[in-house]
């Protein structure tokens, strides 16, 4: 998630920034998939937001969120960030609410949360979530930009990432990994993505995880955007790690919720309109600020 804003939602509401105008253009023509099914397989190519407000959230702000996802030209996928320590009771009006009109990924816990995390408390957490939820959520994001050097030792994210992999696979569900793509912007090399994925990922997630994806902020990595050959490099890498998983983005955005709507939007039709020919790539992206960014929707 964004430096800026540890465990929090920053708002741009008042702003006008109709990033979702942007996204439905990038998506115009695409088939929505049939709504309301449990168990549901997702489509081939993910098109993911994120939502990082609804622990606990109020009537008015579920239904303006409800209508943005509806108005979107196919059917979602929508990111619940889901904080450690909150109960399945915060986000059971969201689900509910949300799963009709969107598939549902939930987030286990952001990497901004982790280092101050036991592995006991962190298991707690990730089980009654897992549990309660089994039947609604399509997608669970089993660890997050899990090799940031903010997350504490690699010895216990493994642990909880390995908590929760066994927790979702337990129920039968998706389980989807997130690394955090940091090129050149590092400060250890023992956290650069494709080494510390090739060191601390159990072998066992390396063939049976469902999903891998990235996290990218470029203003965090000297604004940095790689060519179509250098993205299509960067996932034949991954591929050559995960032999068997679907590829691509789990979270974009801007670190700072201060950037310009122009600037959004540009970054934003960058990743969105981003193909990797590989058979494994499947899109995501997950625009970390689609609640501040694209609520309430007016057409």
């Amino acid at each position: 998630m964004p430096f800026d804003a540890p465990g929090t939602a920053t708002s741009a509401r008042t702003r006008g920034i109709n990033i979702l105008a942007v996204i439905i253009a990038l998506g115009s023509g695409l088939p929505s998939p049939s709504a309301g099914a449990q168990a549901r397989p997702l489509p081939t190519t993910l098109w993911g937001v994120t939502l990082d407000n609804t622990a606990h959230i109020g009537a008015g702000a579920l239904a303006q969120e409800t209508a943005s996802l509806q108005a979107l030209p196919t059917m979602p996928i929508a990111r619940l960030v889901m904080d450690v320590g909150t109960k399945p009771a915060a986000y059971a009006a969201a689900v509910s609410a949300l799963h009709p009109v969107s598939y549902l990924m939930a987030e286990l816990g952001d990497s901004s949360e982790m280092k101050r995390q036991t592995i006991a408390a962190y298991q707690r957490f990730e089980s009654a979530l897992v549990n309660a939820d089994k039947d609604t959520v399509d997608l669970w994001e089993i660890g997050n930009e899990v090799n940031g050097e903010w997350v504490g030792p690699a010895s216990k994210e493994v642990a909880k990432i390995t908590d929760a992999y066994n927790s979702v696979k337990a129920i039968g569900g998706r389980t989807e990994l997130t690394l955090y793509y940091n090129p050149n912007c590092y400060t250890e090399r023992s956290h650069e993505m494709f080494t510390w994925a090739q060191s601390h990922i159990p072998p066992s997630m390396k063939t049976g995880l469902d999903d891998v994806l990235i996290s990218y902020y470029p203003d965090e990595c000297h604004n940095y955007w790689p060519t179509p050959s250098g993205w299509k490099s960067v996932f034949n890498q991954l591929h050559a790690i995960f032999p068997n998983t679907h590829l691509g983005f789990g979270e974009s955005g801007i670190s700072s919720d201060q950037g310009s709507a122009a600037s959004k939007a540009a970054l934003l039709s960058q990743y969105y309109r981003l193909d990797v020919t590989d058979d494994n790539y499947a899109g995501g992206y997950f625009w970390w600020y689609f609640a501040e960014d694209a609520e309430p929707y007016q057409s």
